[in-house]
C-alpha cells in the first residue's frame, strides 16, 4: 500500500474524531443548557409560588379590612339610630320616674 493511502486514512480518522469530539462537546453544552434551563424553570416556579402566595396573603388581608370597614359602617349605623332615638328614650324615662315621683308623693301624702 502506499503513502497516500495511509495517509487518507489518517486524515479521515483524525477528521472522524475531531467530529465525534466536537459532536460530544456540543451534546454537553446542550445538557448542561437543559439543565440550567431546569434549574432557570424551577427557580421561576417557586419564586412565581411565593409571588402568588403574597399576592394570596395581600388579597385576603384586603378582604378582611373591607369586611372591618362594613361591621364598622353597620355598628356606626346602629348608634346614629340609638343617637336619634335618645332625646325620646329620655323624655319616655323622664315621664315614668315623673309619674313614679309623683305616684310615690301621692302614696306618700296619703299615709301620713
Amino acid at each position: 500500500m502506499n503513502l497516500e493511502y495511509w495517509v487518507g486514512y489518517i486524515v479521515a480518522g483524525v477528521t472522524v474524531g475531531v467530529t465525534i469530539h466536537f459532536l460530544q462537546l456540543l451534546m454537553n453544552i446542550y445538557s448542561r443548557i437543559g439543565v440550567a434551563e431546569d434549574k432557570i424553570n424551577t427557580d421561576f416556579e417557586k419564586r412565581f409560588d411565593r409571588i402568588e402566595k403574597r399576592f394570596d396573603s395581600i388579597d385576603q388581608h384586603l378582604k378582611d379590612i373591607d369586611q372591618d370597614i362594613r361591621d364598622l359602617k353597620e355598628r356606626t349605623a346602629k348608634v346614629e339610630q340609638n343617637l336619634q332615638d335618645l332625646p325620646q328614650q329620655l323624655m319616655t324615662l323622664i315621664q315614668k320616674e315623673l309619674a313614679d315621683f309623683e305616684k310615690r308623693q301621692i302614696q306618700g301624702g296619703r299615709e301620713q
